[in-house]
C-alpha cells in the first residue's frame, strides 16, 4: 500500500517539477540561458519544443528471455559436443583402415618372406630392407592405431 501511495504522489507531482528554460541573446550577441525570464527591456520570442523519451539502448531482459538465452546456450553446447563426438567417431573409423592394413603388412613381413611381382616372379629382398620396412610399418601402426 505504501509503495502505491508513494508512486501515486510522484506521478501526480511530476508536472510541478517541470520548468521552462529561457534563452535570449543580448545586445553584444551573447546567448543566455536561464529559468527566469529576461528583463522587460529584452524582446521575447516564445518557442515550444516537443520532447520525446529516448531509449538508452540498454537491453531489457526479463527472467523469461534470460532463461531462453541459457537454454539456447545449453543447446549449442550439446550440438557442439555431439558434433565433436561424431567427428572423433569418423576419425577412428577412417584410421581403422590404415591401421588394419599396416598390421596385415607387418604380419606378412615377420618370419620367412618371399615377395612376388605382378607376373609371379620372386623378388629377392635383403634382410636390411625387410627390417627397414618392418620399422616403417611399426611407425604406421603407432600413428594410426593409437
Amino acid at each position: 500500500m505504501k509503495k502505491v501511495f508513494v508512486s501515486l504522489v510522484l506521478l501526480l507531482s511530476a508536472p510541478l517539477f517541470a520548468s521552462q528554460v529561457y534563452i535570449w541573446t543580448d545586445e553584444h550577441g551573447k546567448k543566455h540561458f536561464s529559468d527566469t525570464p529576461p528583463a522587460e527591456s529584452v524582446e521575447v520570442r516564445q518557442e515550444t519544443f516537443e520532447l520525446e523519451n529516448v531509449d538508452a539502448g540498454y537491453p531489457h531482459t526479463d527472467a523469461d528471455s534470460y532463461k531462453h538465452i541459457q537454454e539456447s546456450w545449453a543447446d549449442k553446447k550439446k550440438r557442439e559436443k555431439a558434433e565433436k563426438a561424431e567427428l572423433e567417431k569418423r576419425r577412428a573409423e577412417y584410421m581403422k583402415g590404415p591401421c588394419m592394413q599396416a598390421r596385415k603388412d607387418l604380419s606378412k613381413l615377420q618370419g620367412r618372406v618371399a615377395f612376388y611381382d605382378d607376373d609371379g616372379n620372386e623378388i629377392r629382398v635383403s634382410e636390411t630392407d625387410r627390417q627397414q620396412k618392418v620399422a616403417e610399418l611399426n611407425a604406421d601402426i603407432n600413428r594410426y592405431c593409437n
